[in-house]
């Protein structure tokens, strides 16, 4: 754990807690447990905006931190970086789905190819359906990894860096209008496609707003701190505000507001604010922290181990069984970024290095706020392009 921050791993387990508890069988049962499971599938999608609305945060901060140092990016080193980070643990998951069913001979090589191509390109969001559907969202990711660096890039060669922070935190806003554009416009994606907005156009403003939060606390410091004194009412409003879909609000244009309002990027942005400014410690942060660490390969095996956990527990109760089933989610996720996602990290950075010296995966930004004493420090100074934006 040393090296890391604490805060940003507990982010990573709420929003894989989360992410599973959406995917968990329904109970038989009725009462308080019944309520609690319905909680769990109505909102633990959640989970996947806030892994959005933190992945902008640190990979927009590597990259700004670039920029910084350097005065450019090396896109093609930054782009090896991050496929080595995601592209060898996923595939070897995408192995296995396609593996079982040849070895089982339930089905053929020309029909698995039929329903997997698309997520070895990364299109999964766009074409499907899918049958691992929870990978949609590294499509999501994956494509704002080739845009960003562009993006950023585009600022610096227009003399336009003070405008990274202001641009990429309205963009929740310009999501929004360009939602409603694609609701009048009938978009299939976001029209046909009820249990989520899979389709990058209409959710990447998500994780530009996480950009926006790393500009802002690396061009702007004593701002950011500010909000040491909102930290609270930053994390309540962010629980409060993903409440809101259990709301009966109307549609627009046969579209539920809810698929339209930046709702789940709004909650995401105050709860990542707010918690970057909390001084954790204990055994319950470490212990989520911990789970955090791994929440890449949970991810990834978590329905696989959702579908299997039933033969073992066939007549138990929901609880112990929900129970159960996480726990075994989490330490096989761990189990396989240690077996393969680790190992491949420590080859990239040997191979690769960080031009920053630190990684948004693996590591603390060398401008990670910091909390000691009554609140964040800021450890190490503005660069000269960042003194040069504070008029903002």
């Amino acid at each position: 754990m040393r090296g890391r921050s604490i805060q940003l791993d507990v982010i990573r387990a709420f929003a894989i807690l989360l992410v599973i508890g959406a995917h968990l069988k329904a109970p038989e049962s009725r009462g308080l447990i019944d309520s609690i499971a319905w909680i769990l599938r109505e909102w633990g999608g959640f989970g996947v905006p806030l892994f959005f609305t933190l992945s902008g945060y640190l990979v927009g901060g590597l990259l700004i931190s670039e920029m910084q140092r350097h005065g450019s990016i090396d896109v093609r080193r930054f782009l090896i970086r991050r496929g080595m980070k995601i592209w060898p643990a996923y595939f070897v998951f995408l192995a296995y789905l396609v593996a079982m069913p040849l070895l089982k001979g339930t089905e053929s090589l020309s029909s698995l190819w039929s329903d997997y191509w698309s997520n070895i390109i990364f299109l999964q969001n766009y074409i499907g359906p899918q049958r691992a559907g929870h990978t949609w969202s590294l499509a999501v990711e994956e494509h704002f990894y080739l845009a960003l660096p562009f993006l950023l890039l585009a600022f610096v060669r227009l003399g336009a860096m003070a405008w990274i922070a202001p641009l990429c935190l309205v963009a929740p806003l310009v999501g929004t209008g360009l939602r409603i554009a694609c609701a009048a416009g009938g978009d299939p994606y976001i029209h046909n496609l009820p249990q989520t907005m899979a389709a990058t156009h209409l959710c990447v403003d998500g994780l530009l707003v996480g950009v926006g939060v790393r500009a802002l606390a690396e061009f702007f410091p004593e701002r950011f701190a500010s909000l040491h004194a909102w930290r609270w009412p930053l994390i309540v409003a962010g629980v409060l505000i993903i409440a809101i879909p259990a709301l009966d609000l109307p549609t627009l244009m046969d579209v539920p507001l809810t698929r339209i309002l930046p709702i789940a990027t709004l909650s995401a942005t105050a709860l990542l604010i707010g918690t970057l400014h909390l001084k954790l410690s204990g055994s319950i942060p470490a212990i989520l922290a911990w789970i955090g660490m791994y929440s890449y390969g949970i991810y990834l095996w978590h329905v696989t181990i959702i579908g299997f956990m039933p033969r073992l527990t066939p007549n138990w109760d929901w609880s112990t069984a929900a129970l159960v089933t996480t726990v075994a989610a989490v330490l096989f996720g761990a189990f396989m970024s240690r077996a393969v996602e680790w190992p491949v990290l420590a080859l990239r950075d040997r191979m690769f290095p960080s031009r920053t010296g630190a990684d948004p995966e693996t590591a603390k930004s060398p401008r990670q706020p910091e909390l000691g004493g009554g609140g964040v420090v800021v450890r190490s100074q503005v660069s000269a392009i960042g003194g040069r934006l504070r008029g903002f």
